[in-house]
């Protein structure tokens, strides 16, 4: 309707412009309608477009409106001529009509185009075939209309040009007459001058020019007639002038005929050549102003010629400018996309081909008739078959066999038939007999059309997985573990058959089973603790989640469970999403282990508290004195002395009933101090092992009250007891501590009390001893000596000594007695008395004795090699009792010593002490045999000290007896002293042994010695303990020690350094 109003508006206009300026109006006002039409219809709907598609759109159809106008402006111009012989209303007609028609099929093909170029750029493009098709039609629409408006074009410059051929025509025939009028007139005038022959001639060339003239102007009249003339006001003009010339023309073409007439008299021809030459010259203005008319018309003709080739020129390049704009570009976008798309397409089949090739899994297509169309290496390799013996075969008919699930091949073929998915376990066989399991996952394939093609399958050889899967069950039916697993977002848990057979409950279905929460039927004193603990794994705070907790059975009982758990996945954000865990059956064993817990805290010989027990209650009395400000404790540990001599002697039942009656005789005095205190049940008694006891004496802080209760303790166990009908004696040594030293916790009260008990037995046994700090650091003291002893022996910082043994009637050196020192870097000179004890305890004293025996002895070989006359006969060395407990040891040394320094006999003297010989009676006295078979002399050492007997004296191979220096300090001053000193003097002579007097340091002592019998002595008197360098120089006066006047008998604090550096 658009086109209507505004063709009505330049309707007028259109009449007077020239034929290129009309074609411009039409062109304009075509693509004015077609781009307000383009951009309501198409545009407006058009929503992923780029932001230069508008304007492209606006310019393709202007150019096409223009081309499309121009067309229908040749058709018009070709069909009707002249547009000045049509009504407007006519003309308005004609163009509106011919312009939608045309605009028909140009819009519509070029619509499709757009809607195909849009499609083609969207996620997902048309076909092939469909977008191929509006392809095809929009190029052939558009090359269409272009081939049309070409030949349009084409059509009109011919009819224009086969115009101005006419016109051209027209004037050389008008310009002709124009000649042979003339001609005729000069004709006529010449025949008028002459008579007879040339004027007959002269009409003859007459006549001939008039039939000319005639022929031409026959000629003329049709070019005129079939001419367009008459369509414009200039040929309208020539056309008068044509009119007007061919009057005149007539009427010489009559005159003509007159004059040439046949018999016609000379004055007719005179009179008809005279009007000749009058209409001649009369036509020949005419003719000229005919003929100018034409030239004018024709010049018109072709200027319009020439603006119509150059409009039609330009809307045939605007034509193909809009084929490039409206067809090619949305076909080159078109093409772009399917390239684009083509090539992703690609890219994708070619990845998806790649991993089907490469991967380990096996991929099959099939038809929907679930044949196999392809297959790739792995299938091939998973089977057993190649792709050339499959292809056209069910997978089943080749895999399948009687162990086969069947329920599992049936949801697999229910699944296939109705066109859907299935995803399955399933056990095939190979063609090589091996059978597998197979994860198999079957979709279903469509084309662009949705319509089911076929199916692809993928499958995963998961055969480890399964027998791994079925082996673990097996093993959990074997341990009775039940598995859980706990989603967190839902706080629901999923459980499994044996999780409920765990709780008494009986599964109806082998699948899991959902439950509310881990604590089902959980005791309510355990929920908090496994809440807290599940608690805490969920929140990272442990790696795992481990709780045993009680759960009601379905039979009403309470049973223990163990949960064991760990968190399996996680959200991006690390979140946990589900736990995984078991669940075990531990009644049985927590029935063992309280039972076992209730054994740990008693003795199971005496009934009394154990160890762990004591402990756990003195952790208690420690926080609550040293934390809460109570009543202070007192702690008591008792060991026996000499208890193994009971069980070696009356054997271990007989010492266990020792122990029991010890503890009721313990018990007993507590009950008896609890009821006078009102504590009873503060009071606690433990056996640690073996013959310790501990006793905890809560609301007693005071260590002297403490040490009462241990002295009625002491007196209690000293009573007398009856065992298998023999009466032994018992004693004990208690160490004490008070709460005052507990700031460092139950295992510092323990060791303090331990400490206090070793004091008391040091002390003499049979005694009790309160804990004091001197005691902590003298075990501190004692602690570093052993360290810095083990690492002492060998090495220079130990050295031996050599005290003289002489001849009391003589004074000449017999022999020496080897004596130890120890001169430590950084401590100093350590005393023997300090150290020798601590290697006794510690068992370092054999170590010690080997080293001392083996330098002693190789010292003699020296003396003997540099100065034989002036050398001692024999040297003397200790042997401890630790060292006899070992004698085939002791022998395969003393053996060595004497080779390897090829000692004589009797030149080794090895000292033993009284104390150490009645240990073990009889292994010494067979050891003694041993050693005095090899040609060592043996000593006994400290005479008189000890419990031995005058039977022990004549059985054991003693060659020498040494008399203890106690006997001998106070000889010049007690008579009693003197006596015993005889006695023992003359009990050992007479027995054939050596006497030797220890520690004579004074003259009237050597006098009495001699006077009772005494034979050799050694002492400070005679010569302190001596390097080695020193000894071969002895008798050296600074070598002997002079007693202080006025003090008879005086010795020197070495007494205790020499007495106590034999060991």
């Amino acid at each position: 309707m658009a086109e209507w109003a505004i063709m009505a508006v330049f309707a007028q206009l259109q009449t007077t412009i020239p034929v290129w300026q009309q074609a411009l109006f039409d062109s304009l006002l075509a693509a004015a309608v077609t781009t307000m039409a383009w951009q309501t219809v198409v545009v407006g709907n058009r929503q992923d477009d780029t932001a230069e598609r508008p304007v492209i759109d606006t310019v393709g159809w202007m150019i096409i409106g223009a081309a499309t106008t121009s067309f229908e402006f040749s058709i018009h111009r070709y069909v009707t001529g002249a547009p000045s012989a049509f009504p407007t209303q006519a003309a308005m007609l004609l163009d509106a009509g011919m312009l939608s028609v045309l605009m028909l099929p140009m819009g519509g093909g070029l619509a499709a185009l757009r809607a195909a170029e849009v499609r083609a750029a969207a996620v997902n493009p048309p076909s092939d075939r469909h977008l191929g098709r509006i392809v095809l039609i929009s190029v052939l629409t558009a090359a269409g209309l272009i081939a049309l408006l070409t030949l349009g074009a084409t059509a009109g410059i011919l009819r224009d040009a086969s115009v101005i051929r006419t016109s051209s025509r027209i004037m050389n025939l008008a310009g002709r007459q124009r000649m042979l009028s003339q001609r005729i007139g000069w004709m006529a005038q010449r025949a008028l001058a002459t008579n007879g022959i040339p004027r007959a001639r002269a009409i003859d060339a007459l006549d001939g020019d008039a039939r000319a003239l005639r022929r031409d102007a026959a000629s003329l009249d049709g070019l005129v007639r079939a001419s367009t003339m008459a369509w414009s006001e200039a040929r309208h003009t020539a056309s008068w002038a044509m009119a007007r010339a061919e009057a005149r023309r007539s009427v010489v073409l009559r005159q003509a005929a007159a004059a040439g007439a046949a018999g016609a008299t000379i004055a007719a021809q005179d009179r008809a050549l005279s009007g000749l030459m009058r209409s001649s010259e009369r036509f020949l203005p005419a003719m000229d102003q005919a003929v100018a008319v034409l030239q004018s018309v024709t010049e018109e003709e072709l200027r319009d010629l020439v603006d119509y080739a150059a409009a039609a020129t330009l809307l045939v390049a605007l034509s193909a400018l809009a084929y490039g704009a409206g067809v090619a570009l949305p076909i080159r976008n078109i093409v772009r996309s399917q390239q684009r798309a083509l090539l992703a397409q690609t890219d994708e089949l070619h990845r998806l081909t790649m991993v089907a090739r490469n991967t380990k899994n096996g991929v099959l297509i099939c038809d929907v008739d679930r044949r196999i169309l392809w297959a790739n290496a792995a299938f091939e390799a998973m089977t057993g078959y190649s792709l050339a013996e499959v292809i056209g075969k069910k997978p089943g008919s080749l895999l399948q066999f009687d162990q086969t699930d069947p329920a599992t091949v049936r949801q697999l073929h229910e699944a296939l038939a109705s066109g859907q998915g299935a995803h399955v376990q399933i056990l095939n066989r190979s063609r090589h007999g091996r059978t597998y399991w197979l994860d198999l996952d079957i979709q279903p394939v469509h084309d662009e059309n949705d319509r089911h093609v076929g199916f692809i399958g993928v499958e995963t050889d998961v055969t480890e997985r399964v027998l791994a899967h079925r082996r673990l069950e097996s093993v959990l039916d074997g341990t009775g573990a039940g598995t859980w697993e706990y989603d967190v977002p839902s706080a629901t848990t999923v459980v499994d058959r044996r999780w409920l057979r765990i709780c008494g409950d009986t599964p109806t279905t082998t699948a899991p089973v959902r439950i509310g929460s881990l604590e089902y039927r959980a005791h309510e004193d355990d929920l908090a603790r496994y809440a807290a603990q599940f608690r805490d794994h969920l929140d990272g705070t442990t790696d795992s989640f481990d709780c045993e907790l009680r759960v009601r059975h379905r039979d009403g009982r309470w049973i223990w469970v163990h949960d064991r758990g760990r968190i399996a996945s996680r959200k991006r954000d690390g979140t946990p999403l589900r736990v995984l865990g078991i669940r075990i059956d531990v009644t049985g064993r927590k029935e063992i282990e309280l039972a076992a817990l209730a054994a740990a805290n008693a003795d199971s010989v005496t009934g009394l508290a154990s160890r762990s027990l004591f402990v756990h209650r003195l952790g208690a009395a420690i926080d609550r004195t040293c934390r809460h400000r109570v009543a202070g404790f007192c702690v008591l540990l008792l060991d026996l002395d000499r208890f193994k001599v009971v069980n070696d002697t009356l054997g271990h039942p007989a010492g266990d009933a020792v122990l029991r009656t010890i503890a009721g005789r313990l018990q007993a005095v507590l009950w008896e101090v609890a009821a006078a205190s009102g504590a009873n049940e503060s009071f606690l008694a433990a056996r640690f092992g073996g013959d310790e006891f501990a006793v905890l004496l809560e609301g007693v802080p005071d260590t002297g009250e403490a040490v009462r209760i241990a002295q009625r303790i002491l007196a209690s166990i000293n009573e007398p007891y009856t065992i298998e009908r023999q009466e032994i004696r018992m004693a004990a040594s208690i160490g004490v501590v008070g709460s005052e030293h507990c700031d460092e916790g139950a295992d510092a009260v323990l060791r303090d009390v331990d400490t206090a008990m070793y004091n008391a037995k040091r002390a003499g046994r049979g005694r009790v001893a309160a804990f004091d700090p001197g005691m902590r650091r003298k075990v501190a003291r004692e602690f570093q000596i052993e360290a810095e002893l083990r690492k002492a022996i060998g090495t220079p910082q130990l050295s031996l000594v050599y005290q003289p043994i002489v001849s009391l009637d003589t004074e000449a050196m017999q022999s020496v007695e080897a004596l130890v020192r120890w001169n430590h870097p950084e401590l100093g000179g350590i005393a023997p008395a300090e150290f020798i004890p601590i290697a006794e305890e510690s068992g370092l004293i054999v170590s010690l004795d080997e080293w001392v025996q083996r330098q002693a002895c190789r010292q003699w070989r020296k003396w003997q090699t540099e100065h034989p006359q002036r050398a001692p006969r024999g040297v003397s060395v200790n042997i401890s009792r630790i060292q006899m407990g070992f004698p085939n040891a002791l022998v395969r040394h003393v053996d060595q010593l004497l080779t390897e320094n090829a000692m004589p006999t009797g030149a080794l003297q090895l000292e033993v002490t009284e104390r150490d010989v009645m240990r073990d009676p009889d292994a010494v006295l067979v050891l003694m045999q041993r050693l005095r078979d090899m040609g060592v002399r043996l000593a006994m050492d400290d005479f008189g000290t000890g419990t031995s007997s005058l039977a022990c004296l004549r059985q054991y191979p003693f060659d020498c007896v040494k008399i203890d220096r106690s006997f001998i300090a106070d000889l010049a001053i007690a008579p009693d002293m003197r006596a015993l000193t005889r006695a023992s003097v003359m009990l050992i002579e007479s027995l054939g042994k050596h006497s030797v007097a220890e520690g004579v340091e004074d003259p009237l002592q050597v006098e009495i010695l001699r006077s009772i019998g005494c034979r050799s002595a050694q002492g400070y008197l005679f010569g302190v303990p001596l390097p080695p360098d020193r000894i071969l120089a002895w008798p050296d006066p600074a070598d002997r020690l002079t007693p202080p006047h006025g003090k008879e008998g005086a010795g020197t604090p070495d007494h205790a350094v020499d007495a106590a550096a034999k060991p």
